[in-house]
């Protein structure tokens, strides 16, 4: 009876030992390096219970914080992003136990959190990048999420290059004309955790080592007519020109007196040209300027040049009698061969005559041909593409008439 009762007691006591054993943490278990804003999975292994459990975070083997209050029951791993607010150390352990039952475990073994790090490589010192040119900027970290981009020059903050954008390890960055962009060569780069941002806390970032230079360059606008030292007449048509190499359409307006005056056209083609009709309401001067400006997000108002000169715009001067080239005709228009320019007048003044095509390229061109009254200038069309084209005729530097003219050859 007595070896009975001891067998019972026994049984007893062994599966009371069994239930409160019945979890073991399987990671981290020692050894593991988790770096703050990244996820982790912590997993364990439960017999004998089907409740819940809860996981803390223990350092030094002093409780630290409550990592889940409650995982439900069934589930054997949980993902955890240790938060940038932790301190670095290598004396993490976690802590898994039943919340119906009197069983727990701990890490085996210590393991590490770090807050991780960020290297920047290019630019760090010495290089030369121009304003309206695409580089490469360049770093190598261990982090997860997305960094912030900024450029800093001299010691201060100048302007967020990205606010967020995965942490890759490379990023193409197309340097703005912007007012803020001083040319300089003490500009460097820093790149930071945006995790680390949103927690105000435990930055994690790096600088260039060393200064770089921002230097103007790539793109330009130059006005070449009017330049300065022209007469223009109000009521007459003449054609603004400049030169660039960009691709975004640009804004022209008249200056007079180095002040504002009025928009010629709000937004034309960088094609290098754009017919004005000088309006007869201008009032006359001799301190006028053409502004041509970029019309880019990031380059407007900024990329631009102005006349080098001031230009007059002066009252219309009729002709005497009757215009030298009052009227001028294009014909046959279609035409297959020979296009005859013919003029009425009764002059001989020297013109110049340009072909456009409809994109606005410059297909053909002909300068100072005297035409007098009864006679006509042939243009050959029979190598010229099928299509419609503009016609200009000048007078000297003032157009005088323009005509659409279809080329559309015939077998």
């Amino acid at each position: 009876m007595r070896k009975f009762l001891i067998s019972i007691v026994l049984l007893i006591f062994a599966s009371s030992v069994f239930s409160q054993n019945s979890i073991t943490v399987v990671t981290p278990n020692g050894g593991e390096n988790w770096i703050t804003g990244c996820p982790y999975s912590i997993q364990w292994a439960a017999t004998n219970t089907a409740g819940s459990v809860k996981i803390e975070l223990f350092k030094n083997n002093v409780f630290c914080m409550t990592i889940c209050n409650q995982v439900p029951s069934g589930m054997s791993t949980y993902t955890w992003t240790p938060p940038v607010t932790l301190l670095p150390a290598n004396t993490y352990k976690v802590r898994i136990s039943l919340t119906s039952a009197a069983g727990f475990d701990f890490s085996d073994g210590y393991f590490s959190i770090t807050n991780g790090f960020i290297t920047v490589l290019s630019p760090n010192g010495g290089e030369n990048w121009q304003t309206g040119t695409t580089h490469q900027i360049l770093w190598d970290d261990n982090i997860c999420g997305n960094v912030r981009i900024e450029l800093w020059k001299g010691g201060f903050f100048n302007m967020v290059i990205a606010q967020s954008t995965p942490s890759n390890g490379n990023y193409s960055w197309t340097i703005p004309f912007l007012n803020s962009l001083i040319p300089g060569s003490d500009y460097r780069i820093k790149i930071l955790s945006a995790a680390n941002i949103a927690a105000s806390t435990m930055l994690v970032f790096d600088f260039s080592d060393n200064f770089f230079t921002i230097s103007p360059g790539g793109y330009f606008i130059t006005v070449t007519s009017p330049n300065g030292g022209e007469i223009w007449h109000r009521g007459t048509t003449r054609i603004i020109k400049w030169q660039d190499n960009i691709s975004w359409n640009v804004r022209i307006e008249l200056w007079k007196g180095d002040v504002y005056h009025s928009l010629i056209n709000a937004a034309t083609p960088s094609s290098g040209s754009c017919f004005w009709a000088i309006p007869s309401t201008l009032p006359p001067g001799n301190n006028y300027k053409v502004r041509i400006s970029a019309l880019s997000v990031t380059t407007a108002n900024v990329l631009m040049d102005f006349s080098d000169y001031y230009f007059t715009i002066a009252e219309t001067i009729p002709y005497p009698g009757i215009l030298p080239f009052s009227m001028i005709n294009v014909y046959p228009n279609p035409c297959s061969k020979i296009a005859h320019i013919a003029a009425d007048g009764n002059s001989g003044e020297a013109l110049s005559i340009e072909m456009l095509d409809m994109k606005g390229n410059k297909v053909f061109g002909q300068y100072g041909t005297k035409i007098r009254k009864g006679q006509t200038l042939d243009l050959n069309t029979q190598n010229f593409p099928d299509g419609r084209y503009l016609l200009l005729i000048y007078r000297g530097n003032e157009l005088i008439s323009r005509h659409n003219l279809v080329i559309l050859h015939r077998d």
